[in-house]
């Protein structure tokens, strides 16, 4: 498990939010989201990068000291090609290798380790359990049951003193729940290489036609890095006006996509900041970013998944958002 994935599922165990973390520690909340993708490009700096990885390690309660050993063995020079924008994951802990791990072959190696990992976590999960359960049963009379305990606790709260007036008007609610909608793009924008797509614009329009035949794609290539040519590609979308995305369901046909999602006020996809993500994106995956109001929505492809005839390129068949203005 990697340090971005540890932090991400220690802050979901810990109940907190991006924003919650960000009051905490002070670190603005793009980096943390970057943090956890494992894009530590935002820190500014190594040293930078381990004082923000302790810090939110503090604040989601994990021991940093591993995920700092973590981050200092990654630091080693990265494979020619390699985009600078991802860390190389660090090697397992596993006989020497005559070549280079590959990306399935760490996958995997994670993937143990996330097991491993979830295991003890439902051991103690479970003992907790059976502990509170111990001292319930325990302060229970013996002559009377859990249930009648509940029940005599139910039924000796103290009546109120006074009695509401008939005449009250009821109270509105102070805020008022938002309703969601379905959030139609008017306008979407292919980007690779080379920056906005020069071809027919028809092309990323397929992005948001519905129509699941039919699917924006990008160029292919014999790496999932984009043979070291580009950091990623993807399609940036016009909302028409400010707006907040609350979720994000996107077809891409092939699985194991890296996508990140960068939202704001400004049309140049440079100038937008992550604002959520997912790694080995399932065929259709549902992306829940930080809500925060935008008009422009990148969906950036960082790591391309390979297709059934071997080479590698990223597709987007359909996005389904839903949020409100």
């Amino acid at each position: 498990m990697s340090i971005g994935e540890v932090l991400h599922d220690a802050r979901s165990q810990s109940g907190l939010t991006i924003v919650d973390v960000a009051r905490q520690t002070g670190i603005v909340e793009e980096t943390i989201w970057a943090i956890e993708l494992d894009d530590f490009a935002k820190c500014g700096s190594d040293a930078a990068a381990r004082r923000d990885i302790s810090a939110i390690a503090a604040a989601v309660r994990v021991d940093p000291a591993p995920l700092i050993a973590e981050f200092d063995a990654a630091k080693v020079p990265l494979a020619v090609g390699r985009r600078s924008e991802l860390l190389t994951l660090p090697a397992p802990n596993l006989p020497d290798h005559p070549r280079p791990l590959t990306r399935r072959e760490r996958y995997k190696w994670r993937h143990r380790r996330r097991v491993a990992l979830s295991t003890a976590l439902c051991l103690i999960v479970l003992a907790i359990f059976g502990a509170e359960a111990y001292h319930f049963f325990r302060d229970v009379t013996p002559t009377e049951t859990a249930g009648q305990a509940a029940y005599s606790q139910a039924t000796t709260r103290p009546a109120p003193t006074t009695k509401p007036s008939h005449s009250a008007k009821p109270t509105p609610s102070a805020t008022p729940s938002l309703t969601l909608r379905t959030l139609i793009p008017v306008s979407a924008s292919g980007y690779g290489p080379s920056g906005p797509e020069t071809g027919n614009p028809q092309i990323a329009a397929k992005a948001i036609d519905s129509d699941p035949s039919s699917a924006w794609q990008s160029k292919a290539y014999n790496s999932p890095d984009f043979d070291g040519q580009s950091t990623g590609t993807g399609v940036l979308l016009d909302l028409g006006h400010p707006v907040t995305v609350v979720s994000a369901t996107i077809s891409i046909g092939v699985p194991g996509a890296w996508v990140q999602l960068r939202g704001g006020t400004s049309d140049t996809p440079d100038a937008l900041p992550v604002i959520g993500g997912t790694k080995d994106a399932g065929a259709t995956t549902t992306i829940r970013p930080q809500q925060t109001p935008i008009r422009y929505l990148l969906i950036w492809f960082t790591t391309l998944p390979q297709t059934p005839i071997g080479n590698y390129q990223a597709s987007i068949e359909n996005i389904t958002l839903q949020g409100h203005s």
